[in-house]
């Protein structure tokens, strides 16, 4: 999957990445078949925008305005790209007119967004009725109409979220004071985001990711460190993940990425290591190649963003 140069930089080496596997999973031959890139339209927050565009973490302390790390859009355009495509790049900033900053133009990651904020979204059909309680909702109903107008062209719809959710709410679920239809809450959001893109596209394969435990980034360990609280906090984050397999598997051309693999891994394994390299967890001031996340220590960086399951 990776190596180190003799520069200490990553080089991908061969790798499918856990959307790309699913979506070929789910589409079987006609994958195969196909003599153009699959093209993706992607739902989800920060870690599915492009890191170019996240400089607050993505970029070095030595050069802030230029990301050294990828998001998994930056990496198939970069390595991939005669594979699949989340659409053409726009590198001006604000060039779209909505919520995203750049970028492809089938990739609706946008920073911040938690499964609430994006269902708030989706439900914005009057452009002169904002949602209240939403500093940004004046944008909400344009972003809503641009997404309806990309998803004609998606052969594949990949829905990445609930890491914000799990973030805002992570001291009380560690704590077990979260509400009691907290994690129903957030796998029916995600069925109903799932049940728009369906609506609108009734054949079209959609990838539902898992949540991604938060409690495994430095950001969250280092403080929230209690073993027997954090192992309850794991099992009710995974039993959520496994009602989202559930409710996902049932529904007609819906795959699932199992994003939490990555997480299991990193509070489990001691050290990280993948084929045979040791990766350090926490983050570091430059974004070396060596280092799980970014220099925020919440963000997955490179190698993470990179592998599949």
């Amino acid at each position: 999957m990776f190596r180190l140069s003799a520069a200490d930089e990553i080089r991908p080496l061969p790798m499918t990445p856990t959307f790309l596997r699913s979506a070929t999973l789910l589409l079987g031959m006609a994958f195969a078949a196909k003599a153009a890139p699959l093209r993706i339209l992607s739902i989800g927050d920060s870690m599915t925008e492009e890191y170019a565009y996240e400089l607050t973490f993505s970029a070095p302390d030595s050069n802030e305005l230029n990301a050294n790390v990828r998001s998994w859009p930056e990496i198939l355009r970069i390595f991939r790209p005669t594979e699949a495509t989340l659409g053409p790049f726009e590198a001006t900033g604000g060039a779209y007119g909505d919520l995203r900053n750049a970028g492809h133009e089938w990739n609706f990651g946008i920073p911040g967004m938690a499964t609430r904020n994006w269902v708030l979204l989706l439900a914005s059909d009057d452009p002169f009725n904002p949602p209240s309680g939403e500093p940004l909702g004046f944008l909400y109903y344009d972003t809503r109409r641009k997404l309806i107008d990309e998803l004609p062209l998606a052969e594949v719809v990949v829905i990445l979220l609930g890491a914000n959710d799990l973030k805002q709410d992570y001291n009380d679920i560690f704590n077990n004071t979260e509400s009691a239809n907290f994690f129903q809450g957030i796998r029916n959001r995600l069925a109903a985001i799932h049940q728009f893109v369906r609506d609108r596209r009734p054949n079209v394969p959609i990838i539902v990711c898992t949540l991604p435990d938060v409690g495994a980034t430095p950001q969250i360990s280092g403080t929230y460190s209690d073993p027997v609280k954090r192992a309850s906090t794991r099992a009710k984050i995974a039993s959520c993940n496994q009602s989202i397999i559930t409710w996902a598997t049932s529904e007609a051309n819906t795959g699932i990425a199992r994003i939490d693999s990555l997480t299991d891994r990193v509070f489990d394994e001691q050290p990280f290591q993948l084929n045979g390299t040791i990766f350090t967890l926490e983050g570091h001031p430059e974004n070396p190649p060596t280092r799980v996340f970014c220099k925020d220590n919440f963000h997955v960086a490179t190698m993470a963003q990179a592998k599949s399951r």
